[in-house]
């Protein structure tokens, strides 16, 4: 399951109920003092660190009334949208994105892991295609892309958009991750396991992180076991 790239939101920087109210109210004294675009932005950032999608909503929609065409205001809007479940609203707003903003890459790459989700393969493949081609080095859309290569079967392709991926990733633990399962499902085990262990370099606290990577291990060395065994069962069979 894919869920939405916020590219520019920052790790919380709160952790406490204390901290969370102390920041907000200060963004939000700024905001009262000289309301700006950027400022509503940074209130819907505070907002989705916490999963308060509704909050960060509101705070985009706000953003969107000083700046109407902002690109980076309607992607934060249509990927908030999605994380709530409104899957048309959020298609709606990323077809208006595009319209829009015609040669935002990371746009391309969210609607096409959107269309992914959605089951709309095809479609997800042309958009995260001209993606791609506005922004080669976009390592998510690589991985998204392979995915895609995976399901119609096409393994070399895949592979390829991996190998890609893991060139552009700069240590990015999503791309990491992503690259780890896919790697799992084509039982590339041993490759699976490295990009595990490089995605926790980048996410030391993610316990699903090294649980995942432990199941990989465990798969590695089952792998290797298996032609061992074989030997066994043959030598047995014939009574060497």
């Amino acid at each position: 399951m894919t869920v939405p790239v916020l590219d520019f939101l920052s790790q919380s920087r709160t952790s406490s109920l204390g901290g969370y109210r102390l920041t907000r109210a200060k963004i939000e004294r700024q905001i009262a003092k000289d309301p700006k675009a950027e400022g509503f932005l940074e209130l819907a950032k505070l907002e989705a660190g916490k999963r308060h999608w509704e909050r960060a909503q509101q705070a985009i929609e706000s953003a969107l009334e000083l700046e109407s065409e902002s690109g980076k205001a309607q992607l934060f809007l249509a990927q908030i949208l999605e994380l709530q479940g409104k899957a048309e609203e959020a298609r709606s707003v990323y077809l208006l994105l595009l319209e829009e903003h015609p040669f935002m890459s990371n746009a391309h790459r969210e609607f096409g892991r959107f269309l992914l989700e959605q089951g709309s393969i095809s479609i997800a493949q042309s958009i995260l295609l001209r993606g791609l081609e506005l922004d080669p080095k976009d390592a998510l859309a690589h991985t998204f892309l392979a995915e895609i290569y995976l399901m119609k079967d096409r393994r070399d392709q895949a592979m390829l958009h991996l190998k890609i991926a893991k060139r552009y990733a700069n240590g990015a633990p999503s791309v990491h991750q992503r690259s780890a399962q896919l790697m799992m499902a084509m039982e590339e085990f041993e490759e699976a396991a490295n990009h595990f262990k490089l995605a926790m370099r980048g996410d030391r606290k993610n316990k699903s992180l090294r649980l995942l990577f432990k199941q990989a291990m465990k798969a590695k060395e089952s792998r290797k076991k298996e032609p061992i065994l074989n030997r066994w069962m043959i030598w047995k069979h014939w009574g060497w």
